[in-house]
Order: structure tokens, then C-alpha cells, then sequence
């Protein structure tokens, strides 16, 4: 199958998937980790396009070695902090006939861009936007450009080895464990001081086995709620033994922890916010996980959910199955590909 040349610019601190062949040879070996924010749409991109990768003052030379290109993602980030795009990207840019695509992989959905650097791209692929688009100050024409992608599940072991041939659901938990060890984990940054309320409540709750805590992020952490940042497989197994898992948002409302517990098999209790969201899978609150607002519901669902293990094994299973069935990078690249080609056609 011949696949349309992309270049896609990359953020400053994500290694390109080498374009040569001396490159690929050598990542054959010793293969690259595609994660992170990015991480889905990378692999998303790569099955949808012949996806050249590089950093921004790599363009140029990327342009010269591949001049059957026919799109550019830049990511926003792609020179470090965004308000050095605008300028920084009309340089580079200048002159250049090829559509090109905003990528927008910042972590909270309120981050968009302004109209003036939105009318220069065909399209605008976002991180789990507003489903609401008028909660942007922008143009309908580009509201109307954009398309919802979200970040990666971490524990995948994508890489630039498999990025076409992984199945995701041959990976993660296929059956909920019951191997239950406590009632409730969660361990991340303390990244706003709603993470920090919450685990405070949990670890003084003295009827509840909580397992976990926090690290230093944004904020500084009490010893009382202070807790080690584990290892893949021991954050894996905590996981596992726990009957309640949360998901709390950290610098955006949609996490890594919402697709790691799918991933995993684990019962999921997440925040409510992200029902505001658009996400490239029907993630479903009472379906794939469960939802709550404010501490006092939390403290409320997790009675409920200690008490009903039957629902809390159908909703995990669900998550599961959400994963198995929709985590897909090539459905999802065909989706972007399809999204570009309404915009170019206007």
C-alpha cells in the first residue's frame, strides 16, 4: 500500500522515528519509545501516511530529501514555549506551498490557539478539545478545522519497531484480578491542589484502606500524603490489588491514568469534567468507568463501589473491552487523513 509522504515536527524533547534507511536499521536494533503526550497521534500518524519525523530546523533538509511530501504537522510545541510559534513558525514556513496541520498536544482542553495563527492551517488536530467548540474564541470556520485525538496509554510498548503491526489488545490485563490487596490507590505529581484535598481526605480516613500518595509537582507535599514514584511493574501491581483505582486530573482533565486503567483491567473512579470532552473513544461515564464531583461524592461512590463488587467488575470489564476494541492506531490515523481531506476540499 502507498501511503501519501507527511513530515510530521516533533516537540524538542521527542525523538524522531529515523527516515533513512541507515536510521531504521539502527532503530530495528535499538527501537524508539513512542509515548507520552504525542504519543497516540505519532503512532496514528505513521499508519496513516509514508510520516517523516523531524525536529523544526530540520524542515528544510527533510523537505530536500522528500520532496514528494504532501503534508506538515507541526507540533505547538515544537520550539519549546508556544508564544514563540507564531514567529518562529512564519520563518520556517515561509514560502512553502504544502497544507500544513496544527498539532495541539498540551494537556488542558482550554489551550487553543488564537484565530491569527488558526487561519494559516488546513487542519487542527487537539488533545480531548471542548465538545462544546464555542468555549473557544475563534473563528466557526476554525472551530470547524478541529479533530479530537488524546494522549497515549503509556504501558503499550510502542515503538518504532511495531508502530504499524501492534495490536493493542493483544497487551495489558484481558480479565480484571481480584488479587485485592486494598480498597483504594492512586499515586501521581501534585500537579493543583485538588489532587492534594483529595488524597489528604483519603489517607485521614481512618475506615479506609488507601494505598499511595503524592509527589512533588506544581506543589510541594506534606510527609503525611508523601509517596514514592514507583516502577512500571510494581505501579502495574498496585494497580491490580486495588478495587478502587482513581483517575484525578493533572495538568488537564484526561490522563494517562483514565487509559492505564482501561489498560490494566482496573476499576476506574475519575472526576466528572471529562464528560466536557471530546475523545477519539466513547469513554462512558456508569459504562467504562464511574464519575464523581467534589470530595463528598467521592467519599460516597467509594462506599458504594466497596459495597457492589458486581457492577464494579462490569464496569472494569467494559473498560477493557473499550480499549481492545477502540484503542486502534490505524482507525484513528484513517480518521485524521479523512479529516484533512474534507478541509482541503473545503
Amino acid at each position: 500500500m502507498t501511503r501519501p509522504t507527511a513530515i510530521h515536527i516533533l516537540k524538542q524533547n521527542e525523538k524522531p522515528v529515523g527516515s533513512n534507511r541507515l536510521a531504521r536499521a539502527i532503530q530495528r536494533l535499538q527501537p524508539i519509545r513512542i509515548s507520552g503526550q504525542g504519543g497516540f497521534i505519532r503512532g496514528a500518524l505513521h499508519n496513516a501516511y509514508d510520516c517523516i519525523e523531524c525536529h523544526a530546523d530540520q524542515l528544510h533538509s527533510t523537505l530536500a530529501a522528500h520532496p514528494n511530501t504532501e503534508l506538515v504537522f507541526w507540533n505547538l510545541r515544537c520550539f519549546g514555549k508556544e508564544p514563540y510559534f507564531g514567529e518562529r513558525w512564519s520563518q520556517l514556513a515561509q514560502g512553502l506551498k504544502i497544507p500544513q496541520v496544527l498539532v495541539i498536544t498540551n494537556a488542558s482542553a482550554r489551550k487553543m490557539a488564537e484565530d491569527e495563527l488558526l487561519d494559516r492551517f488546513v487542519a487542527i488536530i487537539k488533545r480531548e478539545p471542548y465538545r462544546d467548540r464555542e468555549r473557544y474564541p475563534i473563528s466557526a470556520a476554525n472551530a470547524d478545522k478541529i479533530f479530537a485525538t488524546m494522549l497515549s496509554c503509556n504501558p503499550l510498548p510502542l515503538s518504532s519497531r511495531n508502530v504499524r503491526s501492534i495490536n493493542p489488545a493483544d497487551h495489558g490485563n484481558r480479565e480484571v484480578s481480584r488479587d485485592y490487596r486494598q480498597d483504594v490507590f492512586f499515586s501521581g505529581e501534585a500537579t493543583n491542589t485538588d489532587r492534594i484535598d483529595y488524597v489528604t481526605r483519603l489517607r485521614d480516613s481512618e475506615w479506609l484502606d488507601f494505598a499511595g500518595g503524592l509527589q512533588p509537582g506544581r506543589f510541594e507535599v506534606d510527609a503525611s500524603i508523601s509517596f514514592p514514584r514507583m516502577k512500571k511493574q510494581a505501579f502495574a501491581r498496585q494497580i491490580e490489588q486495588s478495587r478502587i483505582n482513581l483517575a484525578l486530573p493533572g495538568y488537564g482533565e484526561f490522563t494517562f491514568r483514565h487509559l492505564e486503567l482501561s489498560y490494566y483491567a482496573a476499576f476506574c473512579l475519575s472526576t466528572d469534567d471529562i464528560r466536557e470532552l471530546e475523545l477519539p473513544i466513547p469513554y462512558r461515564a456508569g459504562e467504562h468507568y464511574a464519575a464523581f464531583t467534589g470530595i463528598d461524592e467521592l467519599i460516597e461512590k467509594i462506599r458504594h463501589y466497596l459495597a457492589n463488587e458486581d457492577e464494579r467488575i462490569r464496569i472494569a470489564r467494559n473498560g477493557r473491552h473499550l480499549f481492545e476494541q477502540h484503542y486502534d492506531l490505524k482507525r484513528h490515523g484513517a480518521a485524521i487523513a479523512a479529516h484533512i481531506d474534507r478541509q482541503l476540499r473545503g
